[in-house]
């Protein structure tokens, strides 16, 4: 007669459960680094988006032979219908102002539709998005952006645009000029200096959230604006 040994049992009650933990912790890993890839991803798309609309504004200053110009709620009100882009507009449509001036000729449409069309947002009469959210953002697109576009972020968050301020005069003008002799404008505060006279185009990122890139480092709103996507690296004042 064979002398067999003592039949083990499946599992104890500790194995199953470090069994389980590690399934737990290995599927906990699989889905963080599952969302780090996409993270990665969006930014690479959005970083994408802002490198065809600074390519597409380069287009356009080549053909234009000139810089986008900015009209200020104090200059001349004379000089406010041959500008392109306008301090009184409400920022978040700030880039369909400029889209809808650099997007005239067709080698510039040409670049702009090389965007992913799912990012591509045209304004529709009754049919307003949820971030046109105040009364005069309301009024602004009913008045002057139906049919025009605005650039989403991989997020679904619009992609905002800073101009740089016109050009500082000495003597007729109070306070520093930027590097590039232009006046400081709100926006630029806000969402990094226009350097060089350059617009910059902003995403606000994975947070969705755009921060305020020139506050104090250990506040906050500086804080929000870490994750911030721009069109080329924010310079300090």
């Amino acid at each position: 007669m064979s002398m067999a040994g003592p039949r083990r049992a499946a599992f104890t009650l500790i194995e199953l459960v470090v069994t389980i933990s590690i399934i737990i912790l290995l599927a906990g890993l699989t889905v963080s680094m599952s969302a780090a890839v996409l993270q990665r991803t969006e930014i690479r798309r959005t970083e994408d988006v802002l490198r065809t609309l600074d390519v597409a504004l380069d287009e356009w200053r080549l053909l234009a032979g000139r810089e986008l110009t900015w009209w200020a709620l104090f200059d001349d009100p004379d000089l406010q219908p041959m500008c392109d882009v306008h301090a009184d507009t409400p920022e978040v449509l700030i880039i369909s102002e400029a889209l809808g001036v650099i997007g005239r000729p067709a080698p510039v449409r040409e670049i702009l539709a090389g965007i992913d069309p799912r990012l591509m947002h045209q304004y529709e009469d009754g049919a307003l998005p949820p971030w046109i959210d105040t009364p005069s953002e309301q009024a602004e697109v009913e008045a002057r952006f139906i049919g025009g576009l605005t650039i989403l972020d991989a997020w679904g968050v619009p992609i905002y645009a800073t101009h740089p301020g016109r050009l500082h005069v000495n003597g007729q003008d109070v306070g520093e000029p930027d590097r590039d002799g232009t006046i400081r404008t709100y926006n630029e505060l806000v969402y990094g200096i226009a350097a060089n006279r350059r617009m910059r185009f902003v995403s606000a990122g994975p947070d969705g959230q755009f921060g305020v890139a020139h506050a104090p480092p250990s506040t906050q709103p500086f804080k929000l604006a870490a994750d911030n996507v721009c069109s080329y690296p924010i310079t300090t004042p």
